[in-house]
C-alpha cells in the first residue's frame, strides 16, 4: 500500500461514525499490542503519536509503521545474527533486549484475537494465525506484519463494500416501491379515466336518444324522419366505437403496467431473499466463536442486553460467570498453539455440555468464557461453577499420549438492584482476579 492509499478516507456506504467505532476496536487492540511489543523508545514514540491521531488515520498504516520499526532493529535481535566476537581492549556491545521472534508471535495472536475482522476475511485471518502457531522467524516479521496490514485494510474495504451494497440494494427498493407507488397512482388515474369515458358515453348516448325521440315528435315526413333517424344512429355508432377503442387502449395500457409491476416485484422478492440469505450467513458467522465454535462475543453483547432487559421487568435472578483457564500462556509455550487452540475447544466443549437449556455460554475472547444463568442466585451459581470446575480438572487431556492437567478459575456475580450488564460484568472480573491470587483452581463469588 502506498502513503496516498494509507490515507484514503473510507468511502461509499460506511459513514464516518461507523468507522470511527470499528477503528477504535483496532486501536484498542494495537494499544494492547503495542504495550506488549518491546520497540526501542525512539521507536515507541514514533508509534504511539502515529496511534494518537487513529481517530482520522487508518489503522493498517500503523501497523506498516511497526513493521518497519521490527525491520530497521532487525540486525540488532537476537534471532537474526550472533552477536560479534569481543576485541580485546573494547567494551562488549550491551545485549539486545527485544524480545525473540516467538515472543512477538504471541503478541501477534493476543492482536488477533482482540480485532474483530470481516467474514469475508476469515479464511485469509486463519492462514495468517496458522503461519504465526507454526512459527516466524524474526527475518519474517517486518513482511508479516506488513501482511496484516493489509488484511486489516482488505477487512475494512470488505466492511464498507458490504454496506454499501446494503445501502444500494435498500435504495435499489425505494426506488421500486417509488415505482410501486406511481404506479397506484397510474391505476387510479385510470380507473378515473375510465369512468370519465363511461360518463362521457352515456351522456352522448341519451343525448343521440333524445334527439331522436325529438325527432321522431316533430316528424311530418317519413322519409326525411328515415334520413334524420339514421344519421342519428350513425352518430351514436361512432361514439359507441370511439368508447371501444378508448377503452380497449387503456385496458392494454392498464395490463401492460400491470405485468411490468408484477416483473418488478418478483425482482424485489428474488433480491429480497437473497439479502436475507447473505445476512443470515454473516449473522451466523459473527454470532459462532472459529476456533471453539460456541457463540462469540459478538453474540454475549447481544444476549447480555436481552437479559438485562428481562431481569428488569420480571425481577427472576440473573448471574453471570466469567472462565478463564489457568496458566493457558504456559500451555501454548510448552505445548504449542495448536494444543492450546484444542484445550480451548475440549474445554468449550466440556462446559457448553454442562450448561442448562435456558443458560447461554460464549467465549469473549483468549483464554476467557462467560456464562449467563436465568433464574439463578449467587448460591445456585455457586455450586454449578464447583460442578463445571471439577468437571474440567478431572478432564482426561492427554498430549501426545501424555496427561496434561487443565484447570479453570471461576469470578461470579449476581445482578443486583440498579445494574448494568458492565457493572456486572467488571465484579464478576474482580472476582475472577480474586480466585486467580487465591492460588487458581477456584470459585469466588463477588
Amino acid at each position: 500500500m502506498t502513503a496516498q492509499n494509507q490515507t484514503t478516507e473510507p468511502t461509499g456506504g460506511m459513514n464516518s461514525a461507523d468507522a470511527l467505532r470499528l477503528r477504535q476496536q483496532y486501536v484498542a487492540a494495537l494499544s494492547q499490542f503495542i504495550n506488549r511489543l518491546s520497540l526501542p523508545a525512539d521507536a515507541l514514540g514514533r508509534v504511539r503519536q502515529r496511534l494518537a491521531g487513529a481517530r482520522n488515520s487508518p489503522v493498517e498504516a500503523m501497523l506498516e509503521q511497526i513493521a518497519a520499526e521490527l525491520e530497521r532493529r532487525q540486525p540488532q535481535t537476537a534471532l537474526a545474527a550472533a552477536p560479534p566476537a569481543s576485541v580485546p581492549g573494547e567494551t562488549a556491545p550491551p545485549t539486545a533486549t527485544e524480545p525473540p521472534g516467538d515472543a512477538i508471535a504471541d503478541v501477534l495472536l493476543t492482536l488477533f484475537e482482540r480485532i474483530t475482522l470481516s467474514p469475508l476475511t476469515e479464511q485469509a485471518a486463519g492462514k495468517r494465525r496458522e503461519q504465526l502457531l507454526q512459527g516466524i522467524s524474526a527475518e519474517e516479521l517486518p513482511r508479516f506484519v506488513n501482511d496484516l496490514a493489509e488484511l486489516i485494510s482488505q477487512s475494512l474495504l470488505l466492511t464498507q463494500r458490504e454496506k454499501q451494497e446494503l445501502e444500494e440494494f435498500i435504495g435499489h427498493i425505494l426506488e421500486q416501491l417509488r415505482r410501486f407507488d406511481a404506479f397506484v397512482r397510474c391505476s387510479e388515474a385510470d380507473m378515473r379515466e375510465c369512468r370519465d369515458n363511461q360518463a362521457a358515453f352515456e351522456q352522448q348516448w341519451d343525448e343521440g336518444a333524445q334527439g331522436m325521440a325529438e325527432q321522431v315528435s316533430r316528424a311530418t315526413d317519413l322519409e326525411q324522419l328515415k334520413r334524420d333517424v339514421n344519421t342519428q344512429l350513425e352518430q351514436m355508432r361512432e361514439c359507441m366505437s370511439e368508447f371501444r377503442e378508448r377503452e380497449s387502449d387503456r385496458r392494454r395500457r392498464s395490463e401492460q403496467a400491470n405485468a411490468e409491476m408484477h416483473e418488478k416485484l418478483d425482482e424485489m422478492r428474488e433480491e429480497t431473499t437473497q439479502l436475507r440469505s447473505r445476512l443470515q450467513e454473516n449473522r451466523a458467522r459473527l454470532m459462532k466463536d472459529s476456533i471453539t465454535g460456541v457463540h462469540s462475543r459478538f453474540a454475549y453483547e447481544e444476549r447480555i442486553e436481552l437479559e438485562h432487559v428481562r431481569w428488569k421487568r420480571f425481577d427472576a435472578p440473573l448471574s453471570l460467570m466469567l472462565w478463564d483457564i489457568d496458566f493457558f500462556k504456559s500451555i501454548n509455550d510448552t505445548f504449542g498453539h495448536k494444543a492450546g487452540d484444542r484445550v480451548l475447544q475440549l474445554v468449550a466443549q466440556l462446559i457448553d455440555s454442562r450448561i442448562r437449556e435456558s443458560d447461554f455460554f460464549a467465549r469473549v475472547g483468549g483464554e476467557e468464557f462467560v456464562m449467563l444463568l436465568p433464574g439463578t442466585g449467587t448460591a445456585e451459581a455457586e455450586r454449578i461453577a464447583e460442578q463445571i470446575r471439577t468437571l474440567v480438572e478431572e478432564a482426561d487431556f492427554k498430549h501426545k499420549g501424555n496427561p496434561v492437567q487443565i484447570t479453570l478459575s471461576c469470578g461470579l456475580s449476581e445482578f443486583r438492584e440498579g445494574d448494568s450488564p458492565e457493572q456486572v460484568f467488571d465484579r464478576a472480573d474482580e472476582a475472577l482476579y480474586q480466585a486467580k491470587q487465591a492460588g487458581r483452581n477456584r470459585c469466588i463469588a463477588a
